[in-house]
């Protein structure tokens, strides 16, 4: 049927004397002429910016509200779409037929726009794929499957990265000439070296928990006698057998593949792929902290005993750092503080009142007379001197609080 012959139809219908069916007839006409209209808008649009671009015009987004009497953002979303759907012939045809809405071609701009370059043009070579599937879906299932596809897309590609990571790892070494000394230098994938610090933090963790003296060791030179250990000692201070590696990962992501504000990574925050995380989460010797969206620890296991390994590992799903104001000293470098002396207060030990401090802070919250006060649901600490005063309150910095960039 023409155009022409489509809005003669429809001009003639009067809908209050169609039945179920004619009703049923109606809406697709009028659908395809929608079609119609939003494509041929879609290739104005293409062509203003083009002209913009060219020095004799203006974008589409500024035409569009000036000639539609639209928002800014809804001209800007129709100029996003129609950039697209330019380089999706097939797609752009179900829409002029009126076999697709727009709804389905915004889930689609926006699907492409938030791609990289190569990921992009990987989605765009799906468009004859891509049109049959939005044909035959509502938007919200068309939304659904896209959200599949980019997963995927984004999962391969930190595949191969992963790969091409180990395959790339260098070890060089050499004499340093003023001080005689070797010094190393490595560069290793993500999960071997989170593997090899988590090791020497083992080794490291247990020659503090021996120091006597009151200053504090020097944790670089320990971690240095570590590795020797590690690499060529019969008798470690500690014999870990597999190492275990910490990896955190929020559940909307492991479920659903990456968003604004995923969680996914080692515990030294080193950003790791969906993928690979879920193929961590299938070695027994992997332990994932998984976390709901507010941060909430949803499962780590459970301990009676004194600053156990699953209560450090909830702690580190809650702290990036030291828990102390905005002191940046990592968590892996910290102790575990009971806020109520184990010996002193018979403090219980339970989650609500441990937070990871480091050395200094240590001994300022003990020799300093610090007194901590934790807010159990949003570990607000408010810290006071001796005299009550209020010296400073802070939040941990939790690791639901920092955007992760996408690991293509």
């Amino acid at each position: 049927m023409s155009l022409t012959r489509l809005v003669e139809r429809l001009e003639q219908l009067d809908p209050t004397q169609l039945d179920s069916s004619g009703v049923a007839a109606g809406l697709r006409e009028l659908s395809r002429l929608k079609g119609f209209v939003a494509d041929t808008e879609h290739a104005l649009a293409r062509r203003a910016n083009a002209l913009a671009a060219a020095g004799s015009g203006v974008p589409a987004g500024e035409l569009l509200g000036r000639s539609n009497h639209v928002s800014p953002r809804q001209a800007e979303l129709t100029s996003r779409r129609a950039e697209a759907l330019g380089s999706l012939p097939s797609v752009s045809t179900q829409l002029a037929k009126g076999r697709i809405g727009t709804e389905h071609a915004d889930a689609l701009a926006k699907a492409v726009t938030k791609l990289d370059p190569t990921d992009r043009d990987t989605l765009l070579s799906l468009d004859v794929e891509l049109a049959q599937t939005a044909a035959s879906s509502t938007p919200a299932q068309f939304r659904r499957h896209l959200d599949r596809v980019v997963d995927q897309l984004a999962a391969d590609r930190g595949v191969e990265r992963a790969l091409r990571q180990r395959a790339a790892a260098t070890l060089t070494k050499g004499i340093n000439d003023e001080t005689g000394m070797y010094w190393l230098r490595a560069e290793l994938d993500p999960e071997s070296g989170a593997r090899l610090f988590r090791a020497i933090d083992a080794e490291v963790a247990a020659l503090v928990s021996k120091h006597d003296g009151d200053d504090p060791p020097d944790r670089s030179r320990l971690a240095a006698g570590a590795l020797v250990d590690l690499a060529t000692s019969a008798n470690r201070t500690r014999r870990p057998g597999k190492v275990e590696l910490l990896a955190l990962v929020d559940l909307d992501t492991l479920e659903n593949g990456l968003r604004e504000q995923s969680v996914c990574e080692f515990s030294d925050g080193t950003e790791i792929p969906v993928a690979t995380m879920r193929r961590l989460a299938c070695d027994a010797h992997i332990l994932p902290v998984v976390l709901s969206g507010d941060g909430v620890v949803l499962d780590v296991g459970r301990s009676k005993r004194l600053a156990t390994d699953d209560q450090r590992r909830a702690l580190r799903a809650m702290y990036r750092t030291c828990g102390i104001g905005d002191c940046d000293v990592a968590f892996d470098q910290c102790e575990i503080h009971h806020l109520d002396e184990w010996d002193a207060h018979h403090g219980e030990t339970n989650l609500d009142r441990l937070i990871p401090s480091c050395s200094r802070h240590h001994h300022l919250i003990h020799e300093g007379g610090w007194r901590l006060e934790l807010a159990p649901a949003s570990r607000e600490l408010t810290i006071r001197l001796r005299d009550g005063t209020v010296h400073r309150r802070s939040r941990p910095h939790s690791v639901t609080a920092t955007t992760v960039r996408q690991v293509a």
